[in-house]
């Protein structure tokens, strides 16, 4: 794990009843060095993960069904967001560098651009004090307009 991660336990309040298994996948997805914590999202190849939490395949498969069913976790191509992870990050994070660092990274990486679209439509809002400029992919950018027209109409 690169560098070090705030862990307020006061956030696991919600999580008591999960399994054990649910909670390691759930701050491993976001806390391994191949993932940007701050935004919640990085690559959820199940033998790495397997691989590195030490954990059977079906432990994992119930662990991640738990997670993306309750929408804690969105998984697409290979990808995942721990959702709630972008909002506490960003929004306490006092140093403005984080967050143009986690836009950076956002940009930079491949992302699947359907993770990007639900994580811009979600979080978007919390870089617009970083004036940082938002790259949206050509469809995600389409279905964000529709999205803002359908609001305002």
């Amino acid at each position: 794990m690169a560098g070090n991660i705030y862990l307020n336990t006061g956030y696991w309040q919600h999580v008591r009843t999960w399994t054990p298994h649910a909670k390691l996948l759930y701050l491993w997805l976001w806390s391994n060095e191949r993932a940007n914590g701050y935004v919640g999202i990085g690559p959820a190849d199940d033998g790495l993960v397997r691989l590195e939490l030490g954990v059977t395949r079906r432990q994992y498969d119930e662990a991640m069904q738990f997670l993306t069913a309750e929408r804690h976790v969105v998984l697409i191509d290979g990808w995942a967001w721990v959702v709630a992870r972008a909002k506490y990050a960003l929004e306490k994070t006092k140093n403005i560098k984080h967050i143009k660092g986690a836009a950076r990274w956002l940009r930079e990486t491949t992302v699947p651009p359907e993770l990007l679209t639900q994580f811009w439509q979600i979080y978007g809002y919390l870089f617009e004090d970083a004036s940082i400029e938002i790259r949206v992919p050509p469809s995600a950018r389409d279905r964000l307009q529709r999205s803002e027209e359908n609001k305002s109409g």
